[in-house]
C-alpha cells in the first residue's frame, strides 16, 4: 500500500478479517503464505517476521523520527527477553542467548528513508517462534502488554471489552444480556488465570445451564491437553509434574482455570494460553446462550 496511512485507515483496515493488528502495528494481507509478514504503524516503523518455517528472523526497523521514543522501549523489551533466561543484553555485535540470537548495535538501512534496524533470530527448533517474538516486540513498541495488544478490541461474539488502556493487570469482557463476565490477566509473570463468571442475580435456570456448559467446556479442554479426566463437580484439581497447575471451581458463581501448564512431546512445557482459552469460551457461551436473556 503506497498511500500514507492515517489513523482512520488503520482502524478501518484492522477490521478486515484477513489483516492482523498488534498494538499500533498492522499487517495488510495481500497474498497467501507470504515469505515475510510486514507490520507497520502510522510513522512507517516496521516489524517483520518470517511467514514460513525456514524464515526465523524478526527484523525491527525504526525511523529516525521515532527513535527517541521507540529505541528505549525496544531495548527494555530485549533486556527483559534475555533476562527471562538470566542473561544480560550486550551492547554491540552478535550474541547467542538461550532462546534467540540478537545482533547489535542498530545499523542504518539504505531504504527511501533512514531506518535503524535490529535483527532477532529465533532459529529452527528454538524455544521461541518468530511470530511470537514479533508480537511481543510490537506490543512493547506500542507500550502495551502483549496479551492486551492481541485481545480483540470492541467486542467479540457480543462480549464487550471493558478494560481501560491504562489497566495494568487485566483484560475483561462482559455480555450483559447473558449476565456473563470473562476476565484474564495479561501479565507475563504473576497471575495467569481466566475467570468465567455469571452474575449472582441471574436466573436459577440459566445458572444451571451455564454450569453444565462450562463443566463440559473446561473438562474437554483439560483432557485434550493432559489426557486426564477430572470429576464434574466443584473443587480444586491439581496436576503435578510441571509446577502449579490448577483447575478451580468455587462458590458456585465462577469457574477459574489457573496457572495451567502441560508437558508436550520432547519434554517442553506449554504455558496456559489465556487469550486462546478466553476467546474459545466466549464463542462457546455465545453459541449456547444466543437465544436467551440471562439477567432477570
Amino acid at each position: 500500500m503506497l498511500e500514507p496511512l492515517t489513523r482512520e485507515m488503520l482502524d478501518r483496515l484492522s477490521k478486515d478479517p484477513y489483516n492482523k493488528r498488534v498494538g499500533d502495528f498492522l499487517y495488510i494481507h495481500y497474498e497467501a503464505n507470504p515469505v515475510w509478514l510486514v507490520f507497520l504503524d502510522l510513522q512507517r516503523n516496521t516489524v517483520q517476521h518470517g511467514g514460513q518455517g525456514d524464515s526465523t528472523d524478526v527484523i525491527v526497523r525504526i525511523t529516525d523520527a521515532s527513535r527517541a521514543v521507540l529505541e528505549p522501549r525496544l531495548t527494555a523489551y530485549l533486556s527483559e527477553l534475555v533476562g527471562r533466561h538470566h542473561e544480560v543484553l550486550h551492547e554491540e555485535g552478535k550474541r547467542r542467548f538461550h532462546g534467540v540470537t540478537i545482533t547489535l548495535p542498530y545499523k542504518s538501512v539504505p531504504l527511501p528513508r533512514p531506518y535503524l534496524e535490529v535483527t532477532i533470530h529465533t532459529g529452527s527448533g528454538a524455544c521461541y517462534d518468530q511470530d511470537e517474538i514479533a508480537y511481543e516486540v510490537m506490543a512493547a513498541l506500542s507500550g502495551v502488554p502483549v496479551l492486551k495488544a492481541l485481545a480483540p478490541v470492541g467486542e467479540y461474539y457480543g462480549f464487550v471489552r471493558t478494560d481501560s488502556v491504562d489497566d495494568d493487570d487485566w483484560v475483561g469482557y462482559v455480555r450483559e444480556d447473558m449476565g456473563i463476565r470473562i476476565e484474564f490477566s495479561h501479565m507475563i509473570h504473576g497471575n495467569s488465570y481466566v475467570r468465567v463468571s455469571m452474575y449472582k442475580h441471574a436466573s436459577r435456570e440459566n445458572w444451571g445451564k451455564f454450569k453444565d456448559v462450562m463443566y463440559d467446556f473446561v473438562f474437554e479442554y483439560v483432557k485434550s491437553r493432559t489426557e486426564q479426566a477430572i470429576p464434574k463437580k466443584e473443587g480444586r484439581y491439581v496436576f503435578g509434574g510441571t509446577g502449579r497447575e490448577d483447575v478451580v471451581f468455587t462458590h458456585g458463581e465462577s469457574m477459574d482455570l489457573s496457572d495451567f501448564n502441560v508437558t508436550v512431546p520432547y519434554s517442553d512445557v506449554e504455558a496456559f494460553a489465556r487469550l486462546e482459552y478466553a476467546k474459545r469460551a466466549m464463542q462457546m457461551l455465545y453459541e449456547n446462550f444466543k437465544e436467551e436473556v440471562s439477567v432477570a
